[in-house]
């Protein structure tokens, strides 16, 4: 819809100035059904050529009506007056006095405020948009915000969103915003739109109640054995309700309304909408192929899905480890961590060149003392013993690629701990200091011991 409207194809202001045959398509007349949402979102982008009136025109988009207010009821006589009579000849610019003579001050005011632009072609600007430009969901938000204003069913409240942030696959969450809808083709439900349907039919898997979502979750057998046989052992009639969304809600926040702890959260979530989805789908089958179900089987069903759901989920939610990277061609990189003991600390560092070989391997050992442990200060220093221009970069890694400095830090306390380690005798250490480290390049081997 929102390519058909542009100045090659079909403009937006033919659309909205005239009505289609009887005739026409099945997609005009749909259109035709919306033009009412889209006059009450449109208005007229002021150019230097716009000959359209003043009063009946939209094309003030900062005020209520898209309309100017007339300073005086005779004002509105000038019906003659177009928009670019208001327009200095020659010039961009609004013609002051004019407007305050013509509109009451607000409109005067909003009117000067306008952009006159230079399109020689009539353009409307879409209001309901940012950027001015129509859109299928920006109409689709603007008609359901005047359908449903100040309700809790306004696309914009937080009912909806969490819906779309539901950990579901997109058919269960689509399955979720139906239900709070109450749009399935139950009997109760078809039976003000086609009389034809019989109001009297019953529930097709239990037979005990209507034809009703309400039933089919809440009341009948079915429902009632699915969550009793499932790690909720709830009374399902209990959270029955006059409206659909509330059971929705429950789904969205079974913490505040059922007290349900937060680590089990999603596997309730999950359940719930597995439950819901596979009840809908027997009854279909009831109904339209005359089969017949047991409750205990079918809640078996159910539990076995949930556990393939939350089997994929927790694949899906677990972290993805990130992989040590190697350095640019001849570089080095040197990765480091601390294991703290008791009475002692041990730093560890791995020196990798570009093609990922070893080249240095190397730990200390040092007394534990107690400092403030905010790194800031070290870090500074760190960096001011690089000269400015020295071909060095340092940067955070995640634990998972520092697995190997890591390991041998740990390995290092262990072996610091349990074995009798020469002291290394160093002006740069403390005497306590105790120092193990490994060369595997023979070229490199004296520069690091």
């Amino acid at each position: 819809m929102g390519g058909a409207f542009t100045k090659e194809i079909y403009p937006l202001w033919l659309f909205l100035l005239y009505f289609f045959a009887v005739t026409a398509s099945w997609i005009w007349k749909g259109l035709q059904k919306c033009k009412e949402y889209l006059i009450a979102g449109s208005c007229l982008n002021v150019s230097m050529n716009s000959s359209d009136c003043i009063w009946t025109t939209a094309w003030v988009p900062t005020l209520p009506s898209y309309r100017p207010s007339p300073r005086s009821p005779n004002s509105r006589y000038l019906h003659h007056l177009s928009i670019s009579d208001l327009i200095m000849p020659g010039t961009r610019c609004w013609n002051k006095c004019l407007l305050l003579t013509l509109f009451d001050p607000i409109s005067a005011m909003a009117v000067g405020r306008l952009p006159i632009s230079d399109e020689s072609q009539k353009v409307y600007l879409w209001i309901p948009s940012a950027s001015g430009r129509f859109s299928t969901f920006s109409a689709y938000l603007s008609i359901l915000n005047n359908d449903f204003t100040g309700s809790h069913l306004s696309p914009l409240s937080s009912f909806w969103r969490d819906i779309r942030k539901l950990q579901l696959t997109d058919r269960l969450r689509i399955f979720i915003w139906k239900i709070a809808w109450n749009i399935f083709p139950t009997i109760q439900r078809l039976q003000p739109i086609i009389p034809t349907h019989r109001p009297d039919a019953f529930c097709p898997l239990c037979k005990g109640g209507p034809d009703s979502l309400r039933h089919l979750f809440f009341h009948c057998h079915f429902a009632r054995v699915v969550w009793r046989l499932s790690s909720w052992p709830l009374d399902s009639t209990t959270l029955d309700s006059p409206h659909l969304c509330d059971w929705v809600r429950v789904i969205l926040y079974p913490e505040a309304l059922l007290h349900i702890p937060s680590l089990e959260l999603h596997r309730f979530q999950v359940f719930a909408a597995v439950a819901c989805d596979l009840l809908w789908f027997h009854r279909n089958k009831a109904y339209h192929e005359g089969m017949s179900f047991d409750a205990r089987n079918l809640a078996r069903q159910i539990v076995t899905t949930y556990h393939q759901h939350c089997d994929a989920w927790s694949a899906k939610l677990r972290p993805t480890l990130e992989k040590w990277i190697r350095p640019p061609l001849n570089w080095h990189k040197l990765n480091f961590d601390t294991a703290i003991r008791d009475s002692f600390s041990c730093q560890a560092a791995i020196c990798r060149n570009h093609e990922g070989r070893l080249i240095v391997i190397i730990a200390l050992q040092q007394p534990s003392i107690v400092q403030d442990w905010r790194i800031t200060d070290i870090i500074h220093q760190t960096l001011d013993m690089f000269p400015p221009d020295s071909s060095w970069s340092a940067r955070k890694v995640n634990r998972s690629a520092n697995f190997g400095a890591h390991y041998v830090a740990h390995w290092a306390a262990a072996q610091f701990s349990s074995s009798s380690i020469p002291t290394l005798s160093s002006s740069t250490y403390s005497p306590t200091t105790q120092f193990v480290s490994v060369a595997l390049d023979p070229n490199l081997r004296n520069s690091v011991v």
